[in-house]
């Protein structure tokens, strides 16, 4: 299986984090992120000249790059949750890819409806996967979710702090 968000990005923040710290931070950092998909309506002065909202410049009433970045990321997660073999049922709601497609049929590609359980639950038997004596990291884990989240954390800040108070804990 491939998985489109593989890209290394070269960012400010240039800490390596365990990647205990990083699959813990991964259900915040989505709640985090999905918590901004909306933008809030500026003021709009009484004199000021409407423009027609499907025009070229109309933009979307929310922000498609969080809902990307979300979906990346639980993605990414479970990418990785499914290669380390751990249990892939009862996660709550998903998008899959398409059954037609290819080379990732039935594979979870974002959230649905904000449900944050496929997150919480990926997570959490991902580290208890990650605890159990027998655990190999598989090649390239650590530097594909590191690479994920340091590009998310150049954009969105707030990512690089929820990831140092994990290293803290």
């Amino acid at each position: 299986m491939t998985v489109m968000s593989q890209n290394p990005v070269s960012t400010k923040h240039a800490t390596q984090f365990s990647l205990t710290a990083m699959i813990e931070t991964i259900p915040e950092s989505i709640a985090y992120l999905r918590s901004g998909i909306y933008r809030l309506p500026k003021a709009v002065p009484e004199n000021a000249e409407i423009k027609n909202a499907n025009g070229p410049t109309a933009k979307p009433p929310m922000s498609l790059d969080v809902i990307d970045a979300a979906d990346q990321q639980l993605e990414v997660l479970a990418y990785w949750a499914e290669a380390c073999e751990v249990d892939m049922t009862n996660l709550g709601r998903t998008w899959r890819y398409h059954p037609s497609h290819p080379e990732l049929a039935g594979y979870i590609r974002g959230i649905a409806n904000d449900d944050p359980r496929p997150a919480d639950r990926l997570s959490a038997r991902l580290l208890a996967s990650m605890r159990s004596a027998d655990w190999i990291e598989p090649e390239g884990m650590h530097s594909h979710i590191h690479s994920l989240l340091a590009s998310h954390a150049a954009r969105w800040p707030a990512i690089h702090d929820l990831l140092i108070e994990a290293r803290t804990k």
